[in-house]
């Protein structure tokens, strides 16, 4: 049985601009799903160290305007975590 050859992709990273192989790009929703994002929202492809960091950044500016909130959201959000950590460790 003969083998068929396998064609490879190739796209451009929308950041760097360099070119990967497709299976070296990844899908990244403007709005990160885990903030509730969908396709709807857009989306971009990234090569895997450009959408880590842009998934650090959404996280990070997130996490800075956490900082800011007012202490009785900030005990709701303490007690997620909290039940996360139970959830987790189970």
């Amino acid at each position: 049985m003969k083998k068929k050859n396998k064609q490879i992709f190739y796209m451009n990273c929308m950041k760097c601009g360099k070119k990967f192989e497709e299976k070296n790009i990844e899908e990244s929703h403007d709005i990160p799903k885990h903030l509730g994002g969908s396709d709807k929202d857009g989306r971009h492809w990234l090569c895997k160290k450009c959408h880590k960091d842009y998934e650090w950044l959404v996280f990070s500016r997130c996490a800075n305007y956490i900082k800011n909130l007012s202490p009785e959201i900030k005990i709701r959000l303490k007690k997620i975590a909290s039940f996360v950590k139970e959830d987790f460790f189970k």
